[in-house]
């Protein structure tokens, strides 16, 4: 068994570290730090967001469209919005047949279909 007049006293008896000893704290630098990590993660996630602004919008406008032509303009609308998107021409005729040609049955699958070719030129962009 340790005796503990020899092994605990030299523990006990060490004198306390004067104030100029303590090492500087880095907690301005870290907290610092932290908060750029923070700001980058944020811009980046509304960075994106934005990005994909375009493609949620032509998902809802293919899913809640009310009206064939009422989303053909829609459609019309948004993608005038972006000229670097290059379409090909039976994609524009489809476009204003579905806005000023006479009403079909099929008028909703013409206005998805215009709408998932508009959100894969739209990924093709990127």
């Amino acid at each position: 068994m340790p005796d503990p007049q020899r092994d605990l006293a030299p523990i006990i008896e060490l004198p306390a570290a004067k104030p100029s000893q303590v090492a500087h704290s880095h907690l301005p630098v870290e907290s610092g730090l932290v908060a750029a990590g923070l700001l980058l993660v944020g811009l980046s996630a509304w960075w994106y967001w934005r990005r994909t602004t375009p493609l949620r919008k032509l998902r809802r406008l293919a899913r809640t469209s009310a009206s064939p032509r009422v989303g053909a303009d829609a459609l019309a609308v948004l993608m005038a919005a972006r000229p670097a998107v290059i379409l090909d021409p039976a994609w524009h005729r489809g476009l204003e047949r579905l806005r000023f040609g006479r009403s079909g049955p099929d008028d909703a699958e013409v206005l998805a279909r215009l709408c998932r070719e508009a959100a894969a030129a739209l990924r093709r962009r990127r």
